[in-house]
């Protein structure tokens, strides 16, 4: 039944930093179809995963559900469904990282666009995902830096230089970014 299926599954929307309003969500709610890959400019408005599969990946995810922070309203229901608002980075990060736990690897191993890539990290530091975190680091590393590129990547370093943590591969994409600009003038 629709009832017992909610009971399991929980819904992220997207709801950026100037976007929220006081009306009601079942109003605000818009349908849009999900990209399979997430590292396209499309994403989607909508996300849902099983809670009990998200506990069992995250501590953070479990003490939203189920433990210290299941009564701190982080959660809300709207005709019967368990509703969490993503404030703090895009859904097409969040739902490339869930995927990813879910068994689609491919999502991180073929993307290629470095702010969703480290937004991705952030997305990991904030769920408890370090072993996800330590795969889309090693994916950033292998992207070539190349003129079409390199102001980009500048871009994100520097949007990200003064998070923790991001010091060593930052300075790893410096070097290559170095490199890069070094072959360009040749």
């Amino acid at each position: 039944s629709e009832v017992l299926k909610n009971i399991y599954v929980v819904e992220f929307q997207f709801v950026g930093p100037d976007e929220e309003s006081t009306e009601p969500s079942s109003k605000k709610r818009k349908t849009t179809k999900k990209s399979k890959n997430p590292c396209e400019k499309e994403k989607p408005e909508v996300f849902k995963a099983h809670k009990l599969f998200l506990s069992c990946i995250s501590p953070i995810f479990y003490k939203q559900f189920f433990g210290s922070l299941h009564d701190r309203g982080l959660v809300e229901i709207v005709d019967g469904m368990e509703i969490v608002r993503i404030k703090e980075f895009s859904l097409q990060a969040f739902a490339a990282c869930i995927n990813h736990e879910y068994g689609e690897e491919n999502m991180v191993k073929d993307c290629t666009n470095f702010d969703l890539l480290f937004e991705m990290i952030l997305v990991c530091k904030k769920y408890d995902l370090d072993e996800l975190s330590q795969v889309i680091m090693r994916r950033i590393l292998k992207i070539k830096i190349t003129r079409e590129n390199l102001f980009s990547t500048l871009k994100v370093l520097e949007q990200f230089k003064g998070l923790l943590g991001f010091e060593k591969l930052c300075a790893e994409l410096n070097r290559k970014i170095g490199r890069a600009s070094c072959r360009e003038r040749v």
